[in-house]
């Protein structure tokens, strides 16, 4: 658990300033820090830093290694400490890649871990997820291709942690984002399961699914693709479902890369609607209650891991819990 403690403490506030910090070496990890430049679409030259970890697969480097990745990111704005938002996907980041790298499983895909930085708001009204953009466009694509543009390696997906600590049982304390019309159901199968349940759940937004994904008896997450990428009216009518770093994935293609966006859903969960990006998105969320809420959702994404790019002995797939 302490691993789930020092995460929230290191989340740091954007500021055009730049950061240099590494956090995956006393996991194993083979780390790189990639620094950010000016993307020709923002105004502002940004410094600051992505972190990532890689865990090499045998077969990295061919064709055959499907890698999977885990990724949150680590700054904050300025108006807040951003315990939920984000140090606790940081938290789950971390204590994630602890979990599969001191497991007895040996990996069979390559596995990245990342910690974005500069995902908050920056200076324009478009600055947002630079750092993720950057590590998508600079170095995982090139990392999944070789020089004449075939494929090395396929990607499995990612899975986006975004402020993933909010557990409130409270009756009502569920808000919807636009999008979800509570009279012409324009999502019904969401809508439903939101309004019968308890808020014990994750919200995990991915771009396809059927009625069939939420009846399932002991349904899991499934990473699925759509062909084409995002367009003007998914981001004018659909915009609180873009808000965080797995947009970049989605926004690149063909090939068109897997990501799902998992979060507490932020400031539409009391009581984040009033603390979003404010002084009390603090160490009032550190109670017994979230943290065991934020250790099941670890746990999950250290489980997915082992299946999708580890092999492990029967029944030690989640041995470092």
């Amino acid at each position: 658990m302490a691993v789930l403690l020092d995460a929230a403490a290191m989340v740091t506030n954007s500021e055009c300033t730049s950061r240099n910090t590494v956090i995956f070496v006393a996991f194993d990890l083979e780390e790189w820090q990639e620094e950010l430049f000016e993307p020709v679409q923002f105004l502002c030259t940004y410094d600051g830093y992505n972190i990532i970890g890689v865990l090499p697969g045998p077969l990295i480097g061919t064709a055959s290694d499907q890698v999977i990745l885990l990724g949150a990111h680590y700054d904050s704005v300025q108006t807040t400490p951003g315990v939920d938002d984000n140090g606790s996907g940081m938290a789950v980041l971390l204590d994630a890649a602890a979990m599969v790298t001191n497991s007895n499983c040996t990996s069979r895909n390559t596995v990245i871990f990342v910690a974005f930085d500069l995902e908050e708001w920056q200076e324009g009204p478009q600055d947002i997820c630079i750092g993720s953009l950057y590590f998508v466009q600079e170095w995982l694509l090139p990392f999944l291709t070789n020089d004449g543009g075939a494929a090395n390696s396929s990607f499995q997906g990612a899975l986006i942690m975004e402020t993933t600590m909010n557990n409130n049982n409270t009756p009502y304390s569920q808000e919807f984002p636009q999008g979800f019309d509570r009279t012409n159901q324009s999502f019904p199968c969401s809508f439903n399961v939101f309004t019968l349940s308890r808020l014990e759940y994750l919200k995990v937004v991915l771009r396809h699914m059927t009625c069939d994904y939420f009846t399932t008896s002991n349904w899991r997450i499934n990473l699925t693709s759509s062909p084409g990428v995002p367009n003007e009216n998914h981001y004018r009518y659909l915009g609180d479902f873009f808000r965080s770093d797995h947009r970049r994935f989605w926004e690149v293609g063909p090939p068109y890369l897997k990501a799902l966006f998992i979060t507490d859903t932020a400031n539409f969960r009391t009581p984040m609607d009033v603390c979003y990006h404010q002084v009390c998105d603090n160490l009032q969320f550190v109670t017994d209650e979230n943290l065991l809420f934020l250790a099941r959702t670890a746990l999950a994404s250290t489980n997915m891991i082992d299946e999708l790019a580890m092999t492990c002995p029967v029944g030690m797939s989640d041995v470092a819990n």
